[in-house]
């Protein structure tokens, strides 16, 4: 795989997230602490925890494979709390800029915007 931008570890910066409802309402959530690792060879970790505004806490935590085409990451978990989702293709759009990059996620549940800075 060519060297890419999002190659390397990144810690959490911040995150959003939006409801399916349509409403438009974004949540922020609280004390998001995190990483996810890009490597050269195609693999991805991806380990996160935060408080939602309710004061519940929340962790996602997957890993492996990944491919980038144009803007978008393709996750295709070997490793994933929904057994469902492991070989799935999960498409995320990003944007690199610099040593920040973000990442948008959606689904039946609503979307999020992860935003990563990229640690030395």
């Amino acid at each position: 795989m060519n060297e890419h931008p999002l190659v390397g570890m990144w810690k959490l910066v911040s995150l959003e997230r939006e409801s399916a409802s349509g409403s438009g309402e974004v949540e922020t959530a609280l004390e998001p602490v995190g990483f996810i690792m890009y490597t050269a060879e195609g693999w991805f970790a991806e380990a996160f925890q935060y408080r939602q505004p309710d004061g519940s806490a929340s962790n996602v935590n997957y890993c492996g494979h990944y491919e980038i085409d144009g803007d978008c990451v393709f996750h295709r978990p070997s490793v994933h709390p929904n057994s469902d989702l492991v070989g799935a293709s999960l498409e995320r759009s990003i944007a690199v800029e610099g040593d920040q990059f973000t990442l948008r996620a959606g689904s039946g549940a609503g979307s999020a915007k992860l935003v990563w800075e990229r640690l030395a």
